[in-house]
């Protein structure tokens, strides 16, 4: 009988299966990722020459040059994973991704903007406000609308103007293109 870690490393590798077929970009793009449940959080992606945080180093299991996505919590295991997570890695390797990222950031409003600081300030994050804005809440404010979680706070807040919601919408439909 395979152990509990098997079974749902057998889980991940079937949601990143799915992702594939569903996002076909991110097929190619050498994608990892390993159950550890010792750490804290939910999910952290570590881009291929990223070595973490003195108090969140890349996992052992984790090669350098691969993108790596460490899943702590088992519930947040699914195909929706690797988008969101792959989000984090698409601008580095994709440049049409990384111009529809950066028209996003252009179309944000002062509004959507102080509600970022807010998230800042509120989570305490360590780094620089530039920084968390950069690596993690663009990518949050893009993510809520093209995958959002079960609760979809962000779509159901009204968070997007009519211009974002067009864009966003491209960018779902480019990331489900076949990959030639």
């Amino acid at each position: 009988m395979p152990k509990k870690q098997e079974v749902i490393q057998g889980e991940i590798e079937a949601a990143k299966l799915s992702a594939f077929e569903k996002y076909p970009i991110l097929k190619g793009l050498g994608f990892q990722a390993g159950y550890d449940p010792d750490r804290e959080g939910k999910v952290e992606f570590y881009s291929p020459d990223e070595t973490g945080s003195p108090q969140d180093p890349r996992p052992s299991q984790a090669p350098m040059g691969t993108p790596y996505i460490s899943v702590r919590d088992q519930k947040y295991i699914n195909p929706e994973l690797f988008l969101g997570e792959g989000m984090h890695y698409l601008p580095q390797v994709d440049p049409n991704f990384a111009a529809f990222r950066e028209k996003i950031r252009e179309s944000m409003t002062p509004e959507q903007l102080a509600q970022s600081r807010r998230r800042y300030d509120t989570y305490q994050d360590p780094r620089s406000y530039e920084d968390f804005f950069e690596t993690s809440d663009l990518d949050a404010f893009i993510r809520g609308y093209i995958s959002p979680d079960e609760n979809d706070e962000w779509r159901k807040s009204g968070t997007y103007n009519t211009e974002q919601i067009k864009l966003l919408e491209f960018m779902r439909s480019y990331l489900q293109q076949k990959q030639e």
